[in-house]
C-alpha cells in the first residue's frame, strides 16, 4: 500500500481533494470527507497530503460541524 494507512488524509489527483482513508479494496482505497462523502480511487492516484491539505480537510470538519449545530 505504498506506506497508506487507515485513517491517512491524502490527496486524490483525479477528484483533486483531499479525504481520508477508510479502507483498502484491491488496487483502490476508500475515502470519505468530513461531509460524509466517500469515494474510491485507484491507489496510483493518491498521495500523502501536505500540511496545507491536511489543515484545509480540518477546517472543512469545523465548518461542516458548526452548520450542523446550527441547522439543528
Amino acid at each position: 500500500m505504498d506506506g497508506l494507512t487507515v485513517g491517512m488524509v491524502v490527496y486524490d489527483r483525479t477528484f483533486e481533494m483531499p479525504g481520508r482513508i477508510t479502507s483498502f479494496a484491491g488496487e483502490r482505497v476508500c475515502l470519505e470527507r468530513p461531509t460524509g462523502y466517500a469515494w474510491v480511487a485507484k491507489l496510483s492516484t493518491v498521495r500523502s497530503a501536505t500540511p496545507w491539505e491536511r489543515r484545509q480537510l480540518a477546517a472543512l470538519g469545523r465548518l461542516h460541524g458548526r452548520r450542523r449545530r446550527s441547522a439543528s
